[in-house]
């Protein structure tokens, strides 16, 4: 599985923490067209195995990802949002 390649499980994972940070370039929306097909051919690795791409949904673009050294504790949210 992804995550014991990384040393996590679903017990030690860690939740409620911000644990990374990217910058956000573009956000895509999935079309049962031609749009999915030019989504998915963009993918690699396990960014296909990882993500929900149904029509109608939206997939982001982020690039310079960088794990934090120190996670941050906060409670998260859906969507885009800043912490307060």
């Amino acid at each position: 599985m992804l995550l014991g390649k990384h040393g996590y499980s679903k017990g030690n994972l860690p939740t409620d923490m911000i644990i990374g940070v990217c910058k956000h370039e573009n956000c895509l929306k999935v079309n049962e067209n031609n749009g999915m097909q030019a989504i998915l051919q963009s993918l690699s690795g396990n960014d296909y195995f990882l993500g929900d791409y149904k029509p109608e949904g939206y997939a982001w673009e982020v690039k310079d990802m960088q794990l934090l050294d120190d996670f941050i504790p906060a409670k998260g949210k859906h969507g885009s949002w800043e912490p307060g």
